[in-house]
């Protein structure tokens, strides 16, 4: 089964060492004293962290930024810069990264690409772009417009969620496929798409990131029995450092255990 990781606010941290398999890192939290700690006590401890390059924030990092972060937190997996649904501008960072920028951050850091695109043929075209340039860790956005192509419903969640599913039942027959890359399946749009990755079939999707059981935790509580068509749109910033409730907290964590089942 894949690592599974759930981006928390700062009441939640050491918690989430109990229920997170590794840490998901976002860059721009870093400068909040508390949670940059626990990060760079993880890496000392020599837990396992994929560190986000802030895009889906909307954070604008410098280059120069980045490379500070990655050397002082040493991640063992970073998420080099993407463009929303721009194949072109996310491979040339791609290349920059791995051309020039990989001499200046630890030998030990994998370098990540997601794949962006607009029509489902420019992203199997980049995923194997991707392969060509060298990369070993490959990623797919949970928000790509490319996957309503694959599935046209008036639900655009129920429409991003299962285009995503069937691309990444396209994964093997793209060129320069390989199982033992890496494949991260970055945040969720609805988290009964999970329950679809079950079995030996699915050995190449590595890791998986959502907030999604943590953030619906704390605005709505416990996961409903039927099936979500909705999500919220609130984002980790928003209770980041928010004092919790004990009910919130219960939530969560009820929430983030019944995901894990959906994979299971």
């Amino acid at each position: 089964m894949a690592k599974i990781s759930h981006e928390v606010p700062l009441d939640l941290l050491e918690a989430s060492r109990k229920f997170n398999d590794y840490h998901y890192c976002l860059p721009h939290l870093l400068n909040n004293e508390i949670y940059y700690k626990f990060f760079k006590d993880a890496s000392e401890r020599g837990e396992t962290i994929i560190c986000d390059n802030g895009l889906f924030e909307g954070v604008s990092h410098t280059i120069n930024d980045l490379l500070e972060k990655i050397n002082d937190i040493k991640p063992s997996i970073f998420i080099v810069p993407d463009a929303w649904n721009d194949p072109i501008t996310t491979v040339k960072n791609a290349k920059k990264w791995i051309d020039y920028y990989v001499d200046k951050i630890p030998s030990t850091v994998n370098l990540m690409a997601v794949v962006q695109a607009k029509t489902v043929s420019d992203a199997m075209l980049t995923y194997s772009k991707f392969v060509e340039l060298g990369y070993t860790h490959i990623a797919l956005n949970h928000a790509g417009v490319f996957y309503k192509e694959l599935y046209k419903h008036q639900n655009e969640l129920l429409s991003l969620m299962t285009g995503r599913i069937k691309f990444v039942n396209m994964l093997p027959s793209l060129n320069g496929f390989n199982k033992t890359i890496h494949h991260h399946l970055l945040g969720a749009t609805l988290p009964n798409e999970f329950s679809n990755y079950k079995g030996k079939e699915y050995d190449f999707i590595k890791t998986i990131d959502t907030s999604n059981p943590v953030i619906y935790g704390l605005k709505h509580g416990k996961y409903p029995d039927e099936t979500l068509l909705d999500k919220p749109k609130e984002k980790l910033e928003t209770y980041f450092d928010q004092q919790l409730s004990d009910q919130q907290i219960s939530d969560v964590l009820y929430n983030v255990k019944h995901f894990r089942t959906l994979l299971s």
